[in-house]
């Protein structure tokens, strides 16, 4: 019956993919004869409480940002600040008001009942939105939603096929964009996951990739 069960865990895999951040920005033209361009690039979690989450952990995330005014330049924004929202609530940041670049973090400690503390990432939380609040000189006050990533990559098929003592998983992508890799989670339920593998995935492409792995049951 243990090998029964243990073999049962195997059967349910999925495959998930991470990709490169993205870069895109929000260009706003003020009245005044300057423009405004801000690019957000989200990095990670933050993670508070270390490892010990069995009842949930907080978190914010980590990003880059730039901000460059160009044309007739006030001496700085009015506002400037904006917010990252997850299914787990919305987390405030604020921006410089004049050309900056540079690295921050959102102030929310959102809460997550969730317990992958030692494995969560940008991909497992992901990010529903951001807005960005902007007001100056020649720049009325206005929320913009900022367009930051898509789909990394078009899967055309997955198969899981059992080989012996060994799942057999093949997959294929027609494209790929900014595609850094794929993890390989298994779960006995089909709720809780756990990584198994990563595999490094093409990076940009617009042609068939193919991809395959092998897992025994007694690894």
């Amino acid at each position: 019956m243990k090998n029964q069960i243990f073999k049962l865990t195997l059967t349910i895999f999925f495959i998930s993919f991470f990709a490169l951040p993205s870069k895109s920005q929000i260009i706003v033209t003020s009245t005044d004869g300057y423009s405004v361009e801000i690019t957000i690039t989200p990095t990670s979690l933050h993670i508070y409480g270390g490892d010990n989450c069995k009842n949930g952990y907080n978190y914010d995330i980590n990003f880059d940002y730039t901000v460059k005014l160009t044309g007739d330049i006030p001496s700085k924004l009015y506002t400037l600040q904006g917010t990252f929202e997850t299914a787990n609530g919305s987390m405030f940041f604020n921006l410089p008001n004049k050309t900056a670049s540079g690295s921050s973090r959102t102030n929310g400690h959102v809460w997550t009942s969730k317990t992958d503390c030692k494995t969560a990432d940008l991909q497992s939380t992901p990010i529903a939105k951001i807005t960005i609040e902007i007001e100056g000189p020649g720049i009325k006050s206005q929320f913009i939603e900022y367009k930051f990533s898509t789909l990394p990559i078009e899967l055309i098929s997955f198969k899981a096929k059992k080989e012996n003592s060994s799942v057999q998983l093949s997959w294929a992508t027609a494209t790929e964009i900014n595609n850094d890799y794929f993890t390989i989670e298994r779960s006995s339920n089909g709720i809780d996951f756990i990584s198994v593998k990563n595999i490094k995935g093409a990076g940009n492409s617009n042609q068939l990739n193919t991809y395959t792995y092998s897992k025994s049951d007694i690894e």
